[in-house]
């Protein structure tokens, strides 16, 4: 797979993610997951649900780098802030 083509790929699943993410907090649903406590804790916190996806998911990163490794990890984590700033 081309470089090109796997950050298309990283790119288009951080869309639809967001996408989703959107479309369930217009409709006041929840989902599971880190999402799904992002959202909750935006009413209890004065932070964006971005700041804390970003929050939430980074014992996640560090669990990544240490076991999976520093290129598995970089890539989605360049690609993280795509999914954290459409939602808001």
């Amino acid at each position: 797979m081309s470089t090109t083509h796997r950050w298309l790929s990283l790119f288009e699943g951080c869309l639809l993610v967001a996408l989703g993410v959107h479309l369930l907090n217009a409709a006041n649903l929840l989902i599971s997951g880190t999402a799904g406590i992002g959202m909750l804790f935006t009413q209890l916190t004065p932070l964006s649900f971005g700041q804390l996806f970003f929050l939430l998911n980074l014992p996640f990163y560090l669990l990544a780098w240490h076991t999976l490794g520093k290129d598995f990890t970089l890539e989605p984590f360049a690609v993280s802030p795509c999914s954290r700033d459409f939602p808001s």
